[in-house]
């Protein structure tokens, strides 16, 4: 998110709110991309005071964290898979297609429990108890997961690496350059992206020789590989 994009949105909802004839007032945090001189004719813009946005914004409450323990579980699993016949890290492949999956099965992951509980925790102590009880359990999973995994040839509990980005920048300030550094950085990917569409051309097997692969998966698990039954079941 940045400054241009943010205020063309203002504009955008200023418009359907004049189109309503409606009057409305808009709670902002002090993120960059906040534009600040912006004058609205039907929003009334107001800032919450710095340092407040955790304690006020159910999502930094428990939602993004539940949302990032589930899609962090898919990505791991993906590497443990991988790593069977992988010969080097860079054999372990991630497309923009398997980001796009994870995504959508961990935010369907994230229940309406979690969801009401984190919007009541603060006001209900036994809801906020039961909130801890499910995430502990879903740190747990992505930990038993993480024990064949190391991460700069270390091993990383669940509870960190679901923050290792917490401190990435989601939005910034937008300045004359940023258009032409986007596309300079999308043209740099252009094989990234032949890449992945040599992958999605791939055919896909038949209904029947999927089943005996699964079939085959599960007698691996058995037979050789039990941590495989984390990623099959």
């Amino acid at each position: 998110m940045n400054v241009k994009l943010f205020s063309e949105w203002l504009s955008d909802l200023n418009v359907s709110m004049k189109k309503q004839k409606s009057k409305i007032i808009l709670f902002l945090d002090n993120a960059p991309c906040h534009p600040v001189d912006i004058e609205l004719s039907n929003i009334k813009l107001q800032y919450f005071p710095p340092n407040t946005t955790p304690k006020l914004q159910p999502l930094d409450q428990g939602i993004i964290h539940a949302f990032k323990t589930h899609y962090r579980k898919h990505l791991v699993k993906h590497i443990i898979a991988r790593c069977t016949t992988a010969q080097t890290p860079d054999d372990i492949k991630i497309t923009h297609l398997d980001a796009i999956y994870w995504i959508d099965a961990a935010w369907e992951a994230v229940t309406h429990t979690t969801i009401r509980n984190t919007f009541r925790k603060h006001h209900q102590h036994i809801a906020q108890n039961q909130w801890m009880m499910n995430h502990k359990k879903d740190l747990k999973k992505l930990d038993d997961l993480l024990e064949h995994v190391t991460i700069g040839g270390q091993t990383m509990n669940a509870a960190d690496f679901v923050d290792i980005d917490n401190d990435t920048p989601a939005y910034n300030e937008w300045f004359d350059q940023c258009e032409q550094l986007v596309l300079c950085e999308i043209k740099g990917q252009d094989d990234d992206y032949n890449d992945d569409d040599q992958i999605l051309t791939e055919s896909p097997p038949k209904l029947t020789e999927a089943m005996e692969m699964i079939r085959k998966l599960h007698l691996l698990a058995i037979t050789q590989q039990p941590q495989l039954h984390q990623l099959i079941n």
